[in-house]
Order: structure tokens, then sequence, then C-alpha cells
């Protein structure tokens, strides 16, 4: 059994978990996010109820989690915030229950989730809680994680024109509305896990740096 040995950086991120902030976790291959990722789901359970989602199944498989669009029932399309999309809310009354009693959202390999994505995730979470509710993702904590240097969003040729327009030339995550509009910490990681390092090196850095 492998020992997690925490620092400051991943301490921090426990007390960021417990404490409800939502906030990303970014980091190279072999530097922890998935031990991180672990601990932080053990410290929540069973007090809060949590999910974990990603993009891809392999991906949701490895984390121990579903796909995005398969726990929230998100139609593969384009999606434009403002702009009504069909079969944005066809949840079964089980699956509502369960987005209403949900506390924390956690998404692995984060780097993956184009920006229409993360808001269409964002408006099916709010439609459900609460429309009425201005909180990001209605409510829910929301933690990140992934590696930017690695995997990128896959966009269609023939989608990339649509949402230029209202994105720009930027199609990850990190440029959807609800993430530009507030405030999350970022967590880099740093220790390649590979090479003998008894601790992890990461430091919390500002969100301006997320697309640097």
């Amino acid at each position: 059994m492998t020992t997690f040995i925490h620092d400051d950086s991943t301490r921090n991120a426990i007390e960021l978990a417990k404490a409800g902030q939502s906030f990303f976790v970014i980091g190279k291959a072999w530097t922890g996010k998935t031990m991180l990722l672990e601990q932080i789901v053990d410290e929540l359970r069973p007090e809060k109820y949590v999910a974990i989602c990603a993009p891809t199944g392999v991906a949701a498989n490895h984390a121990g989690g579903v796909t995005i669009h398969s726990f929230l029932g998100l139609p593969i399309s384009i999606y434009i915030p403002g702009h009504k999309l069909n079969g944005l809310y066809n949840l079964s009354e089980e699956k509502q229950e369960v987005i209403k009693r949900l506390n924390v959202l956690i998404i692995d390999e984060v780097s993956m989730v184009r920006c229409d994505v993360m808001d269409m995730m964002d408006d099916v979470l709010r439609h459900y809680r609460n429309r009425n509710n201005k909180n990001p993702f209605g409510g829910v904590q929301v933690i990140l994680f992934g590696d930017l240097r690695q995997l990128m969003p896959v966009v269609p040729t023939e989608e990339k024109e649509q949402l230029k327009d209202f994105y720009g030339d930027s199609y990850y995550f990190f440029n959807s509305e609800v993430i530009k509009n507030n405030s999350f910490p970022l967590l880099e990681l740093r220790c390649n896990k590979q090479i003998l390092c008894p601790q992890f090196s990461g430091e919390l850095i500002p969100q301006s740096k997320i697309a640097s």
C-alpha cells in the first residue's frame, strides 16, 4: 500500500475541500494528482455526497467515476450560454434527486473538457438545484484535476467556427463563462513521483497563471 505524504500544499488542498471551496489541482503525470483526489474523497465521505466524473469512459474508470455526459444527462451538442438547447434537461426523476443531494463534484482530466461543456454543466446543475441560485454550478463544490500540458479538448473542425463566435480561439474549460466569472484557487503539484521524492512540491498560484 502506497503511503501518502503531505506537505503544506496538499494539506492546503484538503482544507479547501473540507471548507467547501471549489478549486483546481494541476500537475504533470506522476505528481500525485490521483492520490490526492482519493485522499480528498476519503476526507469528505460519508459526511458529504461526492460524485467523480471525467470527460471520457477510460478516464472515468481510472478515477472510479462516470462520464460527465452520463452523470448530468448532457447532449452531445454545442452549447452557447443564453441560447436554448433541445434535450438539455432530460434527467430522470431519480437522477434529478441525485443532483439535488449532490454536495461535491470532482472532475478528473479536466484539460479535456471543452469550455461549452463546462458552461453546460453549470446550466444543468443550476436548473435542477435552483435556477435562481447565482452561485456557480448551482452551489455545488467543484474540484478540478488535470494536466494542462498534456491532454487537450477535442473540437471537430465543423464545430470550431460556431464556438469561436462566442468563446474566441480557446476551447479549454478555463475559457468558459462560469470559470472566467468566478474565483477558483489553483494548486500546482510539481514533484515527479517516479523520482525519489519524499514529499510533494506545490504552491497555490493566481488564477491568471492557468493559461500560461
